[in-house]
């Protein structure tokens, strides 16, 4: 009784990692963790901030041929261009984190639709562990029986030419 109890603990636990309120977040944050360190996303970075550089650098060059890079205009392009450099970084991973979210919604719902079938499979059989337990135990009265077998054995008698 008290195995089953156990079990039950550890199928609800279970359960509520994989079904309860903070799945989603776990989910999401785990998804968006491994999507931001991904090459893919991190040469989208490398590109964004080239391009801020690049918007920088055009800026100051055409403020420069017209004579204005000295003025209040010329002071604030540096600070536009950092501006809009972020903020396209920051877009990049709102979406990033958006993509995130509706993948761990949608990885939810595919728990949620297959988890009856789950959970009637737990209650019909015995654990990963009960199994491997059962054959420890098969095995070990195997080696046992197979132990007395010998033992209960007579050894031929060597005969003795006089």
């Amino acid at each position: 009784m008290a195995n089953s109890t156990g079990r039950g603990r550890a199928a609800r636990a279970e359960s509520e990692m994989y079904l309860g309120p903070e799945a989603i977040s776990n989910d999401t944050n785990r998804l968006f963790e491994l999507m931001v360190g991904s090459p893919m996303f991190q040469n989208m970075m490398r590109g964004l901030v080239q391009s801020g550089s690049q918007m920088n650098t055009g800026f100051q060059s055409a403020l420069g041929r017209t004579g204005l890079s000295s003025s209040g205009v010329g002071a604030a392009a540096s600070g536009l261009a950092k501006s809009a450099t972020g903020n396209a970084i920051a877009g990049a991973r709102g979406d990033l984190f958006a993509q995130a979210l509706q993948t761990a919604l949608q990885a939810l719902q595919s728990r949620m639709q297959m988890a009856p079938t789950f959970m009637e499979e737990r209650r019909a059989g015995p654990s990963v562990l009960e199994q491997i337990g059962g054959a420890v135990r098969g095995g070990a009265q195997a080696v046992g029986n197979f132990g007395q077998g010998v033992s209960g054995m007579r050894r031929p008698q060597r005969r003795r030419d006089d």
